[in-house]
C-alpha cells in the first residue's frame, strides 16, 4: 500500500483519499480542496494499516475521509484502526465489492478480469471514466503492478472481514458503467446509509462536476 501527499501545506485539515483499483498519486494530483492538505491512498496488494501510521493525524483539528470503488472496500476494512474522521464518504463502490446482489457481479467481474489480463487496461480505463476521460490522467503504474493488485483484491474480497459501517453518506453516479447502480443502492439502502445519486457521473468521480459534489458531501 502506497501513501502520497498531494498537498502538504501544514493546513488544520487534512483529507484523505482512498482510490480505486490500479491508480497512483496521478489519478488525483488536480483535485485542491482549499484548507485542506491532502493524502492519496493505493496500491492494494498488501494492506497494511501501519503504513498509514506514518501520517501525522496528531496535528489536524478535522480529518475527512473520502473512498472511491474497491477503496471503499479497503477503507472499511482500515478504518476501524485508525484515529476517527469528522466526516466518511464513500463514492461508487461497496463493501461487498464483487457480489451478484450488492457489488459487480461475479461472471461480470471474472470476464473483466480476463479481458484485462488480455487487453490491457486501456478499454477499461474509457469505460470506468465515459465523457469523463479528459478529465483522467492514467496512472504512471506497470501493468503487471495493476493487473497483481487487481487479483490480489479478488482474494481479499473473498475473506470474512469486520467492516467499517458508520458512513456519513455514499454518492452514486447513475453513469457509472463498472459497478451496477442498482446493486450500489441496494447495499447501502439496507445499511441505512444516505444515499445521493449524481445523474451524470460516471465511475470516474474526480471530474468538475463530481469534485464539486464530493465537497459537498464532505461538508467542505
Amino acid at each position: 500500500m502506497e501513501i502520497k501527499w498531494i498537498v502538504k501545506n501544514r493546513n488544520d485539515a487534512l483529507a484523505v483519499l482512498f482510490l480505486g483499483w490500479s491508480c497512483d498519486e496521478n489519478t488525483v494530483r488536480h483535485v485542491v480542496i482549499p484548507g485542506y492538505d491532502v493524502i492519496a491512498v493505493y496500491d492494494y496488494r498488501d494492506i497494511d494499516a501501519c503504513i498509514l501510521s506514518e501520517i501525522p493525524f496528531e496535528n489536524y483539528t478535522r480529518k475527512v475521509l473520502l473512498a472511491w470503488s474497491f477503496g471503499v472496500w479497503v477503507a472499511g476494512r482500515l478504518l476501524l484502526e485508525l484515529p476517527p474522521f469528522d466526516r466518511v464518504v464513500a463514492v461508487n463502490g461497496t463493501l461487498c465489492p464483487v457480489d451478484d446482489n450488492y457489488g459487480i457481479p461475479e461472471k461480470i467481474f471474472a470476464f473483466t478480469l480476463k479481458n484485462i489480463e488480455r487487453q490491457g487496461i486501456g478499454k477499461f480505463n474509457e469505460r470506468m471514466c465515459g465523457n469523463s476521460i479528459n478529465d483522467f490522467t492514467p496512472s504512471r503504474r506497470p501493468f503487471d503492478e495493476q493487473l497483481e493488485e487487481l487479483k490480489t483484491l479478488a482474494s481479499y474480497f473473498r475473506e470474512r472481514q469486520k467492516l467499517f459501517l458508520q458512513w456519513d453518506a455514499v454518492l452514486i453516479g447513475e453513469a457509472d458503467s463498472i459497478f451496477p447502480v442498482k446493486n450500489m443502492v441496494r447495499f447501502w439502502e439496507e445499511k441505512s446509509i444516505f444515499v445521493t445519486l449524481c445523474p451524470e457521473m460516471n465511475h470516474y468521480p474526480f471530474c468538475a462536476t463530481g469534485i464539486k459534489l464530493i465537497r459537498e458531501a464532505l461538508g467542505l
